[in-house]
This record gives structure tokens, C-alpha cells and sequence, in this order.
């Protein structure tokens, strides 16, 4: 049994043919790698897309396959059984239907909570310490926009993605790696 982290830029163009392409890779990755656990990283298209994939999968067709959410500093997710209260509750306070991403477990990163704005390199690294197998949406030509340093600044840096260092970490590390960047 092996497990496979989940890491991607932000911006990922979900159409229905990726999809279908994705679920084939992920359902080969089941089936030919006996891959049972996936471990999510958060606020990427890419891992959202995964996710639904995965949940779908699960329900229908491989409830063995177990779905880990990492956590960092203000990210929150909700355990399988406290979805539905969870959002009942959101949706009462804010008036509108709300649905959550549900996980069978979650794991906080506590060393991500005094990491300042780094908190997810951090969680990345672990998601990537704790897994067999990394499946990657990662573009070599994707560059986050410019910023600055400080609002005192002003001059701009050009800084790095944080899919890019998780990705050359995943390497360093030497795991299997997947990536499923056109």
C-alpha cells in the first residue's frame, strides 16, 4: 500500500477532458501502484480537482482509499463525519448553501504555525516526507506576480512558486514523481 501526496500550482485550467484524463491517471495509480492514501495540500485548483476525483472514486467504486488533508495555520477542513453539520452551520449564519471538502483525517502542521508566511512550504514538506508517490501539476514556466518585500518597498522581487520549491524538494528527497503539467 503505498500513499501519494497532492501538490499544484493555484491556477489549473479544470475542463471536463483534463478530468477525464486525471481520473484514468489517478484510477491507474490505484490500480497499478496500490495507492490507498492521498494527502492533500490546499488552495490549488489542481488539488481540488484531485480531491473531487478522488472522493467520486471513493464513493463509488474504492472505499478503501483513505483522503488526509494538511493543515496550516488558518486552513481548516472537516472530517467525513462532520460535514454535514458543518455545513448546516455555515449555511444558517451566512444564508446560502455552503459545501465543505471532507477528509478522512487531517493532520495539522504544527511546525507550520511559527513559520510565518511560509506556513506552506512547511506542509508541503511534510505532505512530501509522509508519501510514496508525489502527483505534481507543475509548469516550469509558471512565475507568481512580482511583489514586494515590505509596503516600505519599491522596488519589486520576482519570487519563487511554492509549487517549484515543493517540487524540487519532492526531488531532493528522491521520490517517485508524477507530474501532470501539459
Amino acid at each position: 500500500m503505498l500513499s501519494c501526496g497532492v501538490i499544484g500550482h493555484r491556477d489549473f485550467d479544470v475542463n471536463e477532458k483534463k478530468k477525464e484524463e486525471l481520473k484514468a491517471f489517478i484510477e491507474k495509480l490505484i490500480l497499478m501502484h496500490d495507492v490507498q492514501v492521498f494527502r492533500f495540500s490546499s488552495k490549488s485548483n489542481f488539488v481540488d480537482a484531485v480531491w473531487e476525483i478522488v472522493s467520486q472514486l471513493q464513493a463509488s467504486t474504492y472505499p478503501y482509499i483513505k483522503m488526509i488533508a494538511y493543515d496550516c495555520k488558518s486552513e481548516a477542513s472537516c472530517l467525513a463525519e462532520e460535514v454535514e453539520e458543518v455545513e448546516r452551520i455555515y449555511s444558517t449564519m451566512l444564508k446560502k448553501d455552503m459545501r465543505f471538502k471532507y477528509f478522512d483525517e487531517v493532520v495539522k502542521c504544527e511546525k507550520s504555525y511559527s513559520a510565518g508566511s511560509k506556513a506552506y512550504i512547511i506542509r508541503n514538506q511534510q505532505i512530501i516526507d509522509e508519501s510514496d508517490i508525489c502527483l505534481f501539476y507543475y509548469n516550469e514556466l509558471y512565475k507568481p506576480e512580482k511583489r514586494r518585500y515590505s509596503k516600505r518597498e519599491y522596488f519589486l522581487y520576482q519570487p519563487r512558486s511554492g509549487t517549484s520549491v515543493a517540487y524540487e524538494y519532492a526531488r531532493q528527497k528522491k521520490k517517485t514523481i508524477y507530474n501532470v503539467s501539459d
